[in-house]
Order: structure tokens, then C-alpha cells, then sequence
């Protein structure tokens, strides 16, 4: 049995990409070699306050639709929204990305589930 695609790292991982593009763009003299050390995902997929202020423009733009219940859900599902963002930059409504397991468990511990029940990459169902 071989590896689960949502259980690939980012060094495997679309997300390699990414990671390059911070030495580049951004002047940063060394490589990174998780995705979770990149100063961008600390920033935009860890701190409360940034996630708070996503996750109301998430709100505004899907309303009744927008994901509700205890503040860690709401922080960890707007946390990966940031970090699919991040990776992959506009993303298509329909669109679904996986989401390199580093990343994954990292905001996972940072906002964890009271019941440590997570459900994992879902594929869509096709209309």
C-alpha cells in the first residue's frame, strides 16, 4: 500500500515550489526545507489575529455558507484556506487542492480539535 496523497510533505509536494519563490522573490538568503519555516506561513496560516481578520472576509463573502462553531475550527479552516492560497494563489470555487501533511499537522496542533477528530482531504462528488 503506498503513500495517501494528503500524506506527502512539502518537499514531495507542490508546495516546493513555493518555497523557491521565497528565496527569489523575497531576498531570502537561505532555502527552506519545510514549508512551516517559511516566515509567510507563520504568518498567514498561524497567527490568531490574521486568521480572525480572513476568516470575516470568508464570512462576508459566503455568509450562512461560511464555516461556524468553536474559534480553533474556525481558525484551522481558515488556515487552510490561507495556506491553499499560498501554495497555489487563486483557487476556483470547485477547485480542490491537497495540502502538504507538514503544514497540515502544524496548524492542526496550533488549533486543535477539542475531540482530535479531523476528516481529512475530501474529494468533491461530481454534479
Amino acid at each position: 500500500m503506498g503513500i495517501r496523497s494528503e500524506e506527502i510533505c512539502c518537499s514531495n509536494h507542490d508546495a516546493s515550489n513555493r518555497l523557491q519563490d521565497a528565496i527569489t522573490d523575497y531576498g531570502h538568503k537561505d532555502a527552506f526545507g519545510c514549508i512551516t519555516d517559511h516566515p509567510g506561513f507563520h504568518y498567514n496560516c498561524l497567527v490568531a489575529e490574521v486568521l480572525d481578520e480572513s476568516w470575516k472576509t470568508y464570512k462576508q463573502m459566503y455568509g450562512k455558507a461560511a464555516t461556524e462553531g468553536p474559534v480553533s475550527s474556525r481558525r484551522r479552516h481558515t488556515a487552510y484556506r490561507n495556506l491553499s492560497r499560498f501554495i497555489f494563489g487563486f483557487v476556483r470555487k470547485q477547485e480542490r487542492n491537497i495540502l502538504p501533511a507538514c503544514a497540515v499537522k502544524k496548524i492542526r496542533s496550533t488549533y486543535p480539535d477539542h475531540d482530535s477528530t479531523y476528516t481529512g482531504f475530501k474529494k468533491r462528488k461530481k454534479r
